[in-house]
């Protein structure tokens, strides 16, 4: 039986067509390692999380980005939390990969602090992430990015993680936050970018909500636009799937 991954879906994503709309992303962009891998979706806000003994089914799990906060206490997200601290504290157990608001809420849990973006503005565009040579150096690395200590990858967020404990490894940064990838732990890792959206996606989803709800000025709407590219898109799928079924 191929290994399995829960996609932790956290968002019900109105403008997306609800939580199932935000899943049927995940399903297109992964559906190319459908070969090795099963994903299965966990509809965390409406449906039951997997206790200790159905997390160990699991090679790993993902965590969504959200248009909730980190700091919110909902009910279904004190059991997210509750469960992504159980998971990092199972010694060999599932891997994690959280993605912009999943890398929040990692560090939410270890105790890191999330607030308005440094800039004082939403980041929506392709950033650059600089990475550090121990993680740019692995082969694991080069498999997905080639011999070079950057990738590029589609973000759209109010907030980010601005402080995480000094034990846990920063090993990407970019021009508008200093904590863009995290290794929590050898089985837990995180971004703040979004490794499943695509330049169309950007234009045709997100720039139309950031117009509609008038989070960003024209002139800083149009830059973001200008940036958009699909050059790592698929290296960033695939970076997510080789993390978790390592």
């Amino acid at each position: 039986m191929l290994p399995k991954i829960g996609v932790l879906v956290l968002d019900n994503a109105k403008f997306l067509g609800g939580s199932e709309g935000l899943w049927s992303i995940y399903e297109s962009r992964f559906k190319v390692y459908q070969d090795v891998t099963i994903l299965e979706p966990i509809f965390a806000i409406t449906s039951s999380l997997p206790d200790h003994k159905e997390m160990l089914k699991y090679k790993g799990f993902i965590l969504t980005g959200s248009e909730y906060s980190a700091n919110d206490d909902f009910p279904w997200l004190k059991k997210v939390k509750n469960f992504i601290q159980e998971l990092l504290t199972i010694q060999d157990g599932p891997r994690l990969f959280g993605i912009c608001f999943g890398h929040q809420i990692i560090a939410k849990v270890v105790g890191g602090t999330i607030g308005r973006n440094p800039i004082q503005q939403d980041v929506v565009k392709t950033e650059t992430i600089q990475i550090e040579d121990q993680l740019a150096e692995t082969d694991f690395f080069r498999s997905c990015y080639g011999n070079r200590n950057y990738f590029q990858i589609s973000e759209a967020h109010g907030e980010s993680v601005l402080d995480i404990p000094k034990q846990y490894h920063i090993l990407g940064k970019s021009e508008t936050c200093d904590i863009e990838l995290v290794l929590w732990n050898k089985r837990t890792i995180s971004v703040q970018g979004h490794p499943e959206f695509t330049k169309t996606f950007m234009l045709e989803s997100i720039i139309p909500l950031v117009k509609r709800t008038n989070r960003l000025p024209c002139d800083l709407i149009q830059n973001g636009v200008s940036s958009f590219t699909d050059v790592d898109s698929d290296n960033n799928v695939k970076f997510v799937v080789h993390f978790l079924l390592q």
